[in-house]
């Protein structure tokens, strides 16, 4: 009866409160963070209290077992676990996982059902000491620990799914480079790694070549374009972080970005190279305008002004964020751009198509002219 009465009482309390920090994250304003790191905060500050309570109620209702013990319990338990899992997931296992466009998706599934496994082990220590009196404490212990965690883990899934962004995935077809088509002209030029090589993709042929090499590059250099010093008329890739040219007086047709062109300190690294996409050619009278945002929920975007049609996809979860970074429009309304920290990827904006080109940071699109570069 005395068990009854308790959950009575606590149980509505709980679950209003639940609700009100489910809610509380997805109103967040982008400029204060985004909902994924409210939801984050609220549940590692106060989030693990109401969970521990809600643990320590089912535990001791459906056990028979002191209820209050068990909610003294089951806080720490909470506590300990989602410190100490989270701390462990971030730094040992998810630092360590190949995450790329075709894999990120079966990744995320995978450490979903991890980082459920990591919480019972972890917890159920906890859960074991309040079955320390009761006979076959073991079998009821771990029987106990799936049960309050499987109820507190389809809460906590649905929280951090509510305040993720996953519409790369969910809105978008992935493609392998062979299933989509490419633009008729284009060059990328880009850094391969922190090996200080500087590469150049052909869009059309497919081909990779090296042709230069830096003394090193920081995982958020990148390269820029800017007017010949030799020919107005002509172009220079240039490195941000050594401020020196890579490529000179290239034949091409090119375009700085708005915010190369309007910082009064130049061009910025790549973390704050987002914004407008730059337009190539014919591109700048596309109906379409394309953007990518400052964090990683705010993704890239685009909206036709002729039919009023959007794309927007992104990628932030629990596991794996990554923030869309330099992108260049071509003809045909493709674009160029960097995914999270080592892809280089293409959409293709009529099919909603996006393959990944090539791994490496910091790229420059241009146009080769039909006469060679000088």
């Amino acid at each position: 009866m005395q068990t009854s009465k308790l959950a009575s009482k606590w149980l509505p309390r709980f679950l209003g409160i639940a609700a009100l920090l489910v809610c509380f994250p997805l109103t967040a304003r982008a400029d204060a963070g985004t909902p994924l790191m409210w939801a984050t905060m609220a549940h590692l500050v106060i989030g693990n209290l109401f969970i521990g309570i809600f643990e320590g109620l089912v535990l001791g209702w459906v056990f028979k077992l002191r209820i209050g013990l068990c909610i003294l319990v089951m806080i720490p338990a909470n506590y300990f676990s989602a410190w100490v899992g989270g701390y462990f997931l971030n730094d040992r296992i998810c630092g360590l996982l190949p995450f790329t466009l075709y894999s990120a998706w079966h990744w995320l599934w995978a450490m979903v059902v991890v980082t459920f496994l990591l919480t019972l082990m972890l917890e159920w220590p906890f859960v074991w000491f309040c079955f320390r009196k009761e006979p076959g404490r073991f079998k009821k212990s771990w029987l106990g620990n799936v049960l309050v965690n499987a109820l507190s883990y389809a809460a906590l899934f649905s929280w951090y799914w509510l305040a993720s962004g996953t519409t790369l995935y969910t809105k978008m077809n992935i493609v392998q480079p062979s299933e989509m088509s490419f633009p008729k002209a284009g060059q990328v030029y880009f850094l391969a790694g922190t090996n200080g090589a500087v590469s150049r993709l052909d869009l059309s042929s497919h081909r990779v070549e090296m042709v230069a090499t830096l003394k090193d590059a920081a995982a958020d250099d990148r390269l820029f374009i800017k007017p010949s010093a030799m020919d107005s008329n002509h172009w220079d890739i240039m490195d941000l972080s050594k401020k020196s040219v890579v490529c000179s007086n290239l034949q091409v047709t090119a375009a700085q970005s708005e915010r190369d062109m309007d910082n009064l300190r130049g061009p910025q690294d790549t973390w704050f190279n987002f914004g407008n996409a730059v337009q190539l050619a014919a591109a700048e009278d596309s109906d379409w305008k394309f953007e990518t945002g400052f964090w990683p929920i705010e993704g890239f975007r685009g909206t036709s002004q002729k039919t009023g049609e959007k794309i927007y996809f992104a990628l932030e979860t629990p596991f794996v964020a990554w923030t869309m970074r330099s992108a260049t429009q071509l003809p045909g309304d493709y674009v160029v751009f960097q995914m999270g920290d080592d892809q280089i990827c293409l959409l293709e904006a009529a099919t909603k198509k996006i393959t990944l080109l090539t791994m490496g940071h910091g790229p420059v699109v241009v146009i080769p002219s039909e006469t060679k570069n000088r």
